[in-house]
């Protein structure tokens, strides 16, 4: 049986499906189905009925991190699914904000009825994922990353407090990575801790393997150009085949990326389906 990953929620979508700003991912694993992040608002739903994907036979739901953008439905995924198994890192129900000139301050944290949903949950459905684990056969979630480099941050003004004095590092922020015959397909929800630093996390229990696809949102909208230059350099130097940049990657990461990458590059969107 293949293996099949569909964008279901995402900022860009062609009519008749809607976008958002918000990101949820299906993996369909064998016989088994991952949810990975659930999106902001209704797209989720909307988009899932047209695509023709049940929402209630999930085995497996995994928060990239804790914000409101990944999780908006994670109580009614749960509702739909009793049985399911919840897996991130613990942070992500902590409370956080971000800064935004002309905007001030927002809170960007779960909601307290889906926190409240997961910690409903049999103690025996949860898995706090801290470091790496395989959550199915050649299956694997990165847990904390660590930040090694000194050029990639956030991407935002993000804050573990309102009166902004203690910085949000985001030590939530997970990948996942599948492992196939070509390589390893590595699946980010908005990529807080750095693309490059996440890749080094997982080269370094995967030596034996390469990158074949990133896909997923990289928070590159904000980058400036200095980091642009070294994550193309990096990128490159890893020689990927694949990048589907989603979500929160930004416009004019996609234009350089698809300039400058020496791989296939694509804008993901709702609905973007393809097989392992």
């Amino acid at each position: 049986m293949k293996n099949k990953i569909t964008i279901i929620a995402d900022n860009k979508a062609d009519k008749p499906l809607v976008s958002e700003h918000g990101f949820s991912i299906l993996l369909e694993i064998g016989s088994k189905k991952i949810l990975f992040d659930t999106g902001q608002g209704d797209s989720l739903f909307h988009n899932a009925r047209l695509l023709g994907i049940p929402l209630n036979d999930l085995d497996i739901l995994v928060l990239s991190h804790g914000h409101y953008d990944h999780g908006g439905n994670v109580k009614k995924i749960i509702d739909l699914n009793p049985a399911i198994d919840f897996v991130a890192h613990p942070d992500c129900l902590h409370t956080r904000y971000s800064y935004h000139k002309g905007v001030g301050l927002e809170s960007v944290s779960l909601t307290e009825e889906n926190r409240a949903a997961i910690l409903s949950l049999p103690e025996k459905q949860i898995y706090w994922c801290r470091e790496e684990v395989e959550i199915l056969p050649r299956v694997w979630l990165t847990g904390s990353i660590e930040r090694v480099n000194d050029f990639e941050d956030t991407g935002g003004a993000f804050f573990a407090d309102k009166k902004m004095e203690n910085p949000d590092l985001l030590m939530d922020d997970l990948s996942l990575w599948i492992e196939g015959d070509n390589g390893l397909t590595v699946i980010c929800g908005c990529c807080h801790s750095g693309i490059q630093n996440t890749i080094e996390q997982i080269l370094l229990v995967n030596q034996n393997f390469s990158i074949d696809t990133i896909i997923g949102g990289l928070h590159l909208v904000h980058a400036s150009t200095s980091r642009m230059d070294k994550t193309i350099t990096y990128i490159n130097s890893i020689e990927i085949h694949k990048l589907i940049g989603a979500h929160c990657s930004g416009e004019s990461a996609m234009k350089r990326f698809k300039k400058e990458l020496n791989a296939d590059v694509e804008i993901g969107s709702a609905g973007l389906s393809f097989s392992l």
